[in-house]
């Protein structure tokens, strides 16, 4: 696929930790690239609103990615709650 396309690509979505209690089933996102992790998360929040109850942090095929970084492909979205421990 073109990095540049505007062609929505779906992602796979994994939540973890207390977002795993939130009765969401094999979630998915389609969004168009390149989008900014900002976008991308209110992408997030549009097509699953039970997820904003919980704090988290998004990465991109294992890199996590600050709000301003421009994404320009991907497969995998993580949804990083904040941890506990050490």
């Amino acid at each position: 696929m073109n990095a540049d396309s505007m062609e929505p690509t779906e992602l796979r979505l994994v939540l973890l930790g207390p977002l795993t209690d939130l009765g969401i089933r094999d979630p998915r996102i389609a969004v168009p690239f390149p989008i900014s992790a900002a976008d991308l998360r209110a992408a997030i929040l549009d097509a699953y609103p039970a997820v904003a109850t919980v704090a988290f942090r998004i990465a991109l095929d294992r890199r996590l990615l600050r709000d301003e970084e421009e994404v320009t492909g991907g497969s995998e979205v993580a949804l990083l709650p904040p941890f506990a421990g050490g």
